[in-house]
């Protein structure tokens, strides 16, 4: 929006010489009318003025002068007949009147397109903080300003760019937010102005610039404000996202452990029944039947430590204990604690070699694939192996459990992480089920900043995968795949 000195002694030179050019071919044309010469100087000197007011009253001067001496009647500057005086004043007025108005077009384009690349430039609003700060440097580049400074009031601090010399105050900052009211000094070319969120003083800008105005730095204020407001609401909005994900966090893991509990009790329940009855059984069935009672009471021992971790969670934040783990260290524990409910199937492991830790809560991956392992042994044939797979994709690691069941319509895969969702298969085999586990794998998932999906065709049965983030560290060799029959 500015030019150097040199740049305009420049445009200004030109402008004068090209004036005088037009003039000097136009008096070779005496058949030409006086009007039309006027006309044609006057569209000169519109053109001209398009490089600034400056280079439009010089030129207004060169044309006058030649109008006069070299295309009115009678060559020579005579001012003795009143035609000519009035012609000459019609012609400066008009030149300069049109010259200025195209000036002030030109300038109103330049400020409203560098407003508009303001607001472009601060759509995608993040916390306050970033905000305040790109804005400033934006405000300094867009409007060639030495210097951009803002003042936020919550938070009391000052945000610059530009100059590193500062020229704007960080006290009248503070009192243009305090009392409302600006500190203009034009020929500094200083102008600090309030800057209005939702009909209050939130704050004020500061703007170094000789190539400003005071309507310019209100409406640079006024779009700096929306910006703001933008950020504090994007905030916000952020803030309750995360407290929506905490509440699904929330109850993810309790429908987590009332679905894990639910099946132990129901285990023991039977076992204690078989041996209160009159038919226990020999002496060694009684050891096995008291064997799978402790079994079952470890694992509801497990459930309750995990009720320690939800009670943490009613406290506020969901402390999530992320740390770098092996893929192979997660899946060899999920397949042990899961052995139970795949029985005798063949577990197959396809981990890649030299594959990156993930960053994750292991105890809550292993609850997910153990979520997963439980949901392929009931909603799969019993002849059906399970393939459970790891690999690097996109810099994110991908964990697959793959099984040859039932195939899923479109329609389920879309809504079977959905919470009580049952799909039509588990209904009509009467397959024993609440609906919450595939809903809890996928916010523990998500708590982790991953995504959980299923895959379903017809020569590939049903494989249901999720992502975790790649840990900063890098692993040893990955172990061995892992297989049992």
């Amino acid at each position: 929006m500015r030019r150097s000195l040199a740049g305009r002694v420049l445009c200004v030179s030109v402008s004068a010489m090209l004036t005088g050019l037009l003039v000097l071919g136009l008096s070779r044309f005496p058949q030409i009318n006086v009007a039309t010469v006027a006309l044609l100087l006057i569209l000169a000197i519109l053109c001209i003025s398009m490089w600034g007011p400056a280079e439009a009253f010089v030129a207004t001067l060169v044309a006058v002068a030649g109008f006069d001496y070299f295309v009115l009647p009678r060559a020579g500057v005579e001012f003795d007949r009143f035609h000519q005086i009035l012609t000459l004043v019609a012609f400066i007025v008009t030149a300069l009147a049109t010259g200025q108005v195209t000036s002030r077009m030109k300038q109103y384009k330049e400020e409203t397109e560098a407003l508009h690349k303001l607001g472009n430039a601060i759509l995608d609003s993040e916390d306050v903080e970033s905000t305040l700060d790109r804005l400033t440097c934006f405000i300094a580049d867009i409007f060639g300003a030495d210097e951009a400074a803002i003042y936020d009031d919550p938070t009391g601090r000052i945000f610059r760019s530009g100059s590193p010399s500062s020229v704007i105050s960080d006290v009248k900052l503070r009192l243009a937010a305090l009392e409302g009211k600006c500190f203009i000094r034009p020929r500094s070319g200083i102008f600090i102005v309030p800057i209005s969120r939702s009909g209050t003083v939130a704050g004020s800008l500061g703007i170094a610039g000789d190539a400003l105005s005071k309507g310019l730095v209100d409406q640079i204020a006024e779009r700096a404000g929306v910006g703001i407001a933008k950020a504090h609401a994007a905030e916000k909005e952020m803030a309750a996202e995360v407290a929506r994900r905490t509440d699904d966090l929330k109850s993810a893991v309790l429908d987590a452990l009332v679905h894990e509990i639910k099946s132990p009790l129901a285990s023991m329940h039977l076992a204690v029944t078989t041996l209160l009855s009159q038919y226990r059984g020999t002496e060694a069935q009684q050891q096995e039947i008291l064997g799978l009672i402790k079994r079952d009471m470890d694992r509801l021992n497990r459930g309750i430590d995990e009720a320690v971790r939800t009670g943490q969670i009613e406290s506020g934040e969901f402390p999530l204990k992320k740390r770098p783990h092996g893929v192979n260290e997660i899946v060899f524990q999920s397949l042990e604690d899961a052995a139970h409910l795949l029985q005798d199937r063949l577990v197959r492991t396809e981990i890649a070699e030299g594959l990156p830790m993930a960053d994750c809560d292991e105890t809550m991956i292993s609850r997910v694939l153990k979520l997963l392992l439980d949901n392929a042994a009931k909603y799969s044939p019993a002849s059906s192996p399970v393939t459970v797979s790891g690999r690097a994709v996109d810099g994110a690691i991908v964990i697959s459990v793959s099984t040859f069941g039932g195939i899923l319509t479109e329609n389920e895969r879309e809504s079977i992480f959905e919470k009580y969702y049952r799909g039509s298969n588990a209904r009509s085999a009467g397959i024993p089920g609440t609906g919450l586990g595939l809903a809890s794998a996928r916010s523990i998932v998500e708590a982790h900043g991953g995504k959980i999906w299923v895959l379903s065709e017809p020569d590939r049965g049903n494989t249901f995968q999720f992502t975790l983030p790649v840990a900063e560290e890098t692993p040893d060799e990955c172990h061995t795949s892992y297989g049992r029959g």
